[in-house]
């Protein structure tokens, strides 16, 4: 099963582009936000893609796409070294259009449960990497394990309750930001997004002031949401023209 045929598309939710893939043998699941829909974006998101399969022991054999993506096939075949398979004209990769419809579905669920009317574009965007990376979580009907999850096939970090789970996607929290003694407030007032991945025992959080990603060390604590700061997160949204949910072709 070293040899992996990786199916990719773009989803848009809210008009925000999301890059998506699923391999056909372990059936994990990716998004990587991207900028725009240009071949460098796309680029930079195939190299992330394959990165993280090398680096959990697979190899990308081929590449299944439809036609957006025949700009790249120079690129993918002589640089990467690896097959790419376009769909014929007005076709789709069924693997990856059912991949898209999951996590559509997934994230629709999961919105339901947030106390918000719309979400700014860094909380889709999170939002859609949280849906993913919960799919990926928990075997997978019809993979190659009925006991691993596509998470462990591809070696990633092994899960804690404290770190991955004790704190929800959406939450009300404050971060420490400075710990000197000046006047100047010591913590942030956000919304969580997730652990940060590169940074151990560190979070990611959307600032309620600036609405702009914040990585910091240490601990977050949990605040009671109040109805402040669900006005905050739809004025944030409605001021970059998000008003609702909506799903685009």
């Amino acid at each position: 099963h070293r040899n992996l045929k990786v199916c990719i598309d773009t989803m848009f939710i809210n008009k925000v582009e999301l890059f998506t893939a699923i391999d056909k043998t372990i059936k994990y699941r990716s998004v990587i936000v991207i900028k725009d829909r240009t071949y460098e974006q796309y680029k930079q998101a195939l190299a992330n893609l394959v990165f993280v399969y090398n680096r959990g022991g697979w190899k990308v054999k081929s590449i299944h796409a439809d036609g957006e993506f025949r700009g790249l096939l120079e690129h993918v075949e002589t640089d990467m070294n690896i097959e790419l398979a376009l769909a014929a004209a007005d076709e789709h990769v069924p693997e990856a259009e059912r991949n898209i419809r999951t996590l559509k579905e997934t994230f629709r669920a999961h919105f339901q449960a947030l106390p918000f009317k719309a979400l700014p574009k860094l909380l889709i965007q999170y939002l859609a990497l949280r849906c993913c990376w919960v799919l990926n979580i928990y075997p997978v009907k019809h993979g190659i394990s009925d006991h691993y999850s596509p998470h462990m096939l591809l070696g990633k970090e092994r899960l804690t309750y404290e770190r991955h789970f004790s704190i929800p996607f959406g939450a009300h929290v404050q971060i420490l930001d400075k710990s000197d003694n000046t006047p100047v407030a010591r913590t942030i007032d956000a919304i969580y997004l997730r652990p940060a991945p590169r940074l151990n025992g560190g979070h990611e959080v959307m600032d309620l002031i600036t609405g702009h990603l914040v990585n910091k060390p240490g601990p977050v604590t949990v605040i009671p949401m109040t109805q402040n700061v669900i006005n905050q997160v739809n004025k944030m949204a409605y001021r970059q023209g998000y008003k609702d949910l909506k799903f685009f072709n």
